[in-house]
């Protein structure tokens, strides 16, 4: 969906933090944190979100195993420390359905560019 490409900064860097292992030393002390992912919010799907981290609920207890450990749970390690990125957006859009394929709905897909700009118009507030 987006790439490097798209924006042209020095100091930008793009991870897929769904297959990345050690997220935390990755985002530890970054200026400025943009997550994309599907929020289940119960809208229609399609639906785009921009959320800042105070509008997740992220002073609940870490997850019982440090190998199930997901963004959020990243973030409230880092919180613990004093390490938390500066400013942090989640950016959403609500799925239809999620399971076993990389299929996007037609609702999805019809909102990519949309949600493709909103995350550019991110990028470049850091800026």
């Amino acid at each position: 969906m987006l790439n490097k490409d798209d924006l042209d900064y020095a100091n930008l860097e793009i991870i897929d933090g769904g297959t990345c292992s050690e997220i935390v030393s990755l985002i530890e002390d970054t200026y400025k944190l943009i997550i994309v992912d599907a929020i289940k919010g119960g809208k229609e799907p399609g639906t785009i979100y921009c959320l800042s981290i105070d509008d997740v609920v992220i002073d609940s207890p870490l997850g019982a195993s440090s190998h199930e450990m997901n963004v959020t749970d990243s973030l409230k390690v880092l919180r613990l420390v004093g390490r938390e990125p500066k400013n942090t957006v989640i950016v959403g859009i609500e799925p239809k359905n999620i399971d076993w394929s990389l299929e996007l709905s037609p609702e999805v897909k019809g909102k990519l560019a949309e949600l493709k700009r909103i995350v550019i118009e991110e990028v470049k507030r850091a800026n």
